[in-house]
């Protein structure tokens, strides 16, 4: 018997594979999405990007070995730019990119990605200049293509 995390962990990995190439297709923000923590450019932190974080799914219908799973997971974006309109057209730029499209992953049927929670643009200011950003959370759901 294959662990169930250790079956799955190909299939999640082509979820957010799949999530992350969707936004990087789009011209605004293929250089300027990150899978979780942004690495810094010279020292200095980067000024307008797309954090993606995302968990190993809510799971059902699960078979022993792990591969006969309905599968729901939630990727959180953090849209962030040194001035709030910046990322707000960030924010608008990755939404138009996932909501509403279905990714092809194989062996999966998956769902349309919809909306979750959002949250308004705001600023952190314990930082100088503030970064400004936005929240928006996706689920994707996929089950066994067949």
């Amino acid at each position: 018997m294959i662990p169930t995390d250790q079956a799955l962990a190909p299939v999640i990995r082509a979820h957010v594979d799949a999530v992350l190439e969707r936004l990087r297709a789009h011209p605004y923000l293929e250089h300027n999405v990150f899978e979780g923590l942004v690495p810094q450019v010279d020292g200095e932190t980067r000024n307008d990007y797309v954090s993606v974080f995302w968990n190993s799914g809510r799971r059902s219908g699960e078979r022993l070995d792990g591969l006969d799973i309905n599968l729901t997971m939630t990727f959180t974006f953090h849209w962030v730019s040194i001035n709030p309109a910046t990322a707000g057209d960030l924010a608008q730029a990755g939404l138009g990119q996932l909501i509403g499209w279905t990714p092809t992953i194989a062996g999966r049927k998956c769902w349309r990605l919809g909306n979750h929670t959002s949250l308004p643009i705001d600023a952190e200011k314990s930082i100088t200049p503030w970064l400004w950003f936005g929240v928006d959370t996706l689920d994707l759901k996929s089950t066994p293509a067949n």
